[in-house]
């Protein structure tokens, strides 16, 4: 679909993205989406099921299978590694957190 909409050739689009960019183009989505994954468990507290969907995932197995594979880590072991701990009693996490917009990489798909 993206070669189409750049006028090549499937192949060709493909060399040259992996040229540019050191991945496949599907590589690359799939990148922006454990990218985008990761942006929204360290935001939000929302479940994992739910991150999934968000970031493009069918589902959370398909998902957790991937981001075990291109972090080493379950994407629940990667949020509880990364995330602060909450102080008993901390309100200071009331606030909302940034709007979505701003982690949008821009493909959707």
């Amino acid at each position: 679909m993206l070669a189409t909409l750049v006028g090549l050739s499937t192949s060709y689009f493909s060399r040259a993205f992996q040229q540019s960019f050191g991945l496949t183009p599907h590589a690359y989505i799939i990148r922006c989406r454990v990218d985008r994954a990761k942006e929204l468990m360290l935001r939000t507290d929302d479940a994992l099921a739910e991150i999934a969907l968000a970031s493009g995932f069918n589902d959370q197995a398909n998902f957790s299978r991937i981001f075990r594979r291109l972090t080493g880590e379950t994407p629940n072991a990667w949020r509880r590694n990364r995330r602060a701990p909450r102080c008993q009693g901390d309100d200071s996490e009331a606030t909302s957190p940034p709007p979505l917009s701003t982690l949008d990489h821009g493909g959707g798909t």
